[in-house]
C-alpha cells in the first residue's frame, strides 16, 4: 500500500500506462457503443484490430474501485449511457439480451414466471427486476431500457392482463369477431374464454379500471353483454342472407355459416310475442325486407314461395300428394289448403293471393297421387 501511494505521488504516473493506450481503449469503446447500442463489453471481447477491449473495460472498473482512476477519465466513462462500475452489470446484460430475443420471437415482454430461456429461468429474472425497481435498487438506465421493451409492465398482474388482451386482439383479427366460446383456449393453452368472462364480470361489479375498460372497448366487435354479442352476430348472419336472397324469409332449418339462422328467426318471433326484445332489436328486424312477426303468416308466405317455385319449374299447380320440395311437404300443404277452402276455413286474403296465381286451381285434376299437367283444368 505504501509503494502504491508513493507511485501515485509521482507526477504523470498512471496505472494504465501511456495516455495513448487509454485513448485507444476509449475510442474502441465509443465504436463498440455505436455498433451494439450499449457499453457492456464481454470480458474476452477483442476488436477487429485485436485490441483487448473487454479486459480494458475490466481494468477501468478495477482502478476505479481502488480509487486510482483520474477524475477526468471517470467523467468520460460515465458519459456513456448505461455505463456502470459494478461487475454484476455483465450478468444483467446477458439476461437483458435473452429478454430481447424473447421479445423478438414472442412479440412482447410478458414472460410467464415459470418460463425458462435456454438453461436460465428468465421469468424469475423478469420478476426480480420488478422487485428491484420497487425497492429502489434498479438504475434509471435499466428502468428505461426495460420500459422500452414492447409489452413491458412493472406489475405482474398487469403483465397477465396485457397477455390476455393481446390474445383477444389476435383472436379478433383472425376470427373477425369477439364471440369467444366459454371453454376456448388459444394456441399454447391460454384460456381466452375464461379471461373474457372475467373481464365482463369485473366490469359488471365495477372492478375494472378505466384504462382496461377503454382498451377492451377499442377492440372491434367487443361487447360487455354476451347475450347482446350473440344477438348481433346472428343478426349479421340475417343481413348476409338478405343481401343474397333479397328477403328475410329464412327457412326453418337454414344455417348461415355456423349460425342456425332459421331457428334464430323463430326465436325472435317468440321473444317479440313475449316482449323480450329491445326497441332497437325490433327496429332492426322490422327493417329487413319481407320480415314477419306472425309465425303462422310467415309459414304461409314460405309455403306460397315454394309453390311459386314449383309452378315455375313444372308449369302447373297439380302437386302430387307426397311431393316434397327439399324438406317441405308441398303436396300435403296444397291438399290441406284446398280442404280448408272447401270448408270455408281459409282467410279471404289467402284466397285472393292464391287466385292471383294463373296456374292455381282449387280442385285437383286426377287422383291425389297423379299429376295432370295443365292450367286451371277444374
Amino acid at each position: 500500500a505504501t509503494r502504491s501511494k508513493r507511485l501515485k505521488e509521482v507526477r504523470g504516473w498512471s496505472w494504465e500506462g501511456p495516455p495513448g493506450h487509454w485513448e485507444t481503449g476509449f475510442a474502441a469503446l465509443q465504436k463498440y457503443e455505436e455498433e451494439h447500442g450499449h457499453v457492456d463489453v464481454p470480458t474476452d471481447y477483442m476488436t477487429s484490430d485485436q485490441f483487448p477491449l473487454g479486459r480494458w473495460t475490466t481494468r477501468q472498473r478495477y482502478w476505479y474501485n481502488r480509487g486510482d482512476l483520474s477524475a477526468d477519465r471517470i467523467r468520460r466513462l460515465e458519459g456513456f449511457d448505461g455505463w456502470e462500475w459494478s461487475r454484476s452489470r455483465d450478468n444483467w446484460e446477458r439476461r437483458y439480451a435473452q429478454l430481447q430475443r424473447y421479445v423478438k420471437r414472442e412479440g412482447d415482454a410478458r414472460v410467464p414466471y415459470d418460463h425458462v430461456e435456454g438453461d436460465y429461468a428468465l421469468g424469475q429474472w423478469v420478476s426480480d427486476q420488478r422487485r428491484a425497481k420497487k425497492k429502489g435498487r434498479l438504475s434509471a438506465s435499466k428502468i428505461s431500457r426495460l420500459k422500452n421493451l414492447k409489452g413491458w409492465t412493472w406489475t405482474p398482474e398487469d403483465a397477465d392482463w396485457e397477455r390476455g388482451f393481446g390474445r383477444l386482439r389476435d383472436y379478433e383479427a383472425r376470427e373477425e369477431h369477439c364471440l369467444v366460446p366459454k371453454s376456448h383456449k388459444e394456441p399454447g393453452g391460454f384460456r381466452l374464454g375464461a379471461w373474457v368472462r372475467a373481464q365482463r364480470a369485473a366490469f359488471k361489479s365495477e372492478r375494472l379500471s378505466p384504462v382496461r375498460e377503454a382498451k377492451l372497448k377499442s377492440v372491434e366487435g367487443w361487447s360487455w353483454d354476451r347475450a347482446k354479442e350473440k344477438w348481433d352476430a346472428a343478426f349479421a348472419a340475417l343481413e348476409q342472407f338478405v343481401r343474397r336472397e333479397k328477403h328475410a324469409r329464412v327457412p326453418r332449418l337454414h344455417r348461415e355459416g355456423d349460425v342456425p339462422l332459421g331457428n334464430w328467426v323463430v326465436a325472435q318471433r317468440q321473444a317479440y310475442k313475449q316482449r323480450r326484445l329491445s326497441d332497437e332489436q325490433i327496429a332492426k328486424l322490422k327493417s329487413q325486407p319481407r320480415w314477419l312477426w306472425d309465425r303462422k303468416q310467415a309459414a304461409w308466405d314460405d309455403a306460397v314461395q315454394v309453390l311459386r317455385r314449383y309452378i315455375k319449374g313444372e308449369r302447373h299447380a297439380q302437386v302430387p300428394r307426397k311431393h316434397k320440395e327439399g324438406e317441405f311437404a308441398l303436396g300435403s300443404w296444397v291438399g290441406r289448403t284446398r280442404r280448408y277452402y272447401r270448408k270455408g276455413e281459409l282467410d279471404a286474403e289467402k284466397i285472393v293471393e292464391l287466385n292471383a296465381i294463373p296456374e292455381w286451381t282449387w280442385e285437383p285434376t286426377g287422383t291425389d297421387s297423379t299429376v295432370a299437367p295443365g292450367k286451371n283444368n277444374s
